[in-house]
């Protein structure tokens, strides 16, 4: 997760992995330098979104197998690069891995219009979710509805989620809440 999401936690040890964009400060203007070319208009038809979603997944798997010295508890992916790449390093080292799913993008891009829905490309992105909600040991979403999408779309089970909406309480099957107070 983003330094933002567990700044104030102080109670669970959280390791930020190092990279490049970090150490020159740039995190953020890269992040949203791609995101700006990811979502051209003018680009899109041309974009391969799963090839590049694939590509990027597995640059950061090698630089956080290479970055692991230490055996971690859980790992954690945000959105699908970041869950691709924990899915693959944590079936590679025995680490459970959590997956948190904000949106589905190949929905976002089907509705913004860059990208069509009986596409190539969306199929292969929706395989890709597939693939990411099945191979988690853990899915986080941000509401009902997403745990609603994800359940029917991916056929998983209800116990395999858990909805922590941004600001909220943590909410587990039967809606039970876990924490009453929220850190952030």
């Amino acid at each position: 997760p983003s330094e933002e999401d567990v700044k104030n936690i102080t109670d669970v040890p959280m390791i930020s992995l190092p990279n490049f964009g970090q150490k020159l400060k740039i995190s953020n203007f890269g992040y949203h330098g791609i995101r700006k070319f990811v979502y051209s208009k003018f680009l899109s038809p041309i974009i391969p979104y799963d090839k590049l979603l694939l590509s990027l997944s597995n640059k950061i798997s090698n630089s956080l197998e290479k970055s692991l010295d230490i055996h971690p508890d859980i790992l954690q992916g945000e959105q699908e690069v970041g869950a691709l790449a924990s899915i693959k390093v944590g079936k590679k080292l025995g680490i459970p891995v959590t997956v948190d799913i904000h949106n589905i993008w190949p929905e976002e891009l089907a509705s913004t219009g860059h990208i069509k829905r009986n596409s190539t490309v969306f199929k292969n992105l929706m395989n890709i979710e597939q693939k990411i909600v099945e191979n988690a040991d853990h899915v986080i979403v941000v509401n009902d509805f997403m745990k609603n999408y994800i359940m029917s779309n991916f056929k998983v089970d209800d116990d395999k989620l858990t909805i922590i909406p941004p600001g909220g309480e943590i909410i587990h099957q039967n809606h039970e809440k876990i924490n009453h107070f929220r850190f952030m």
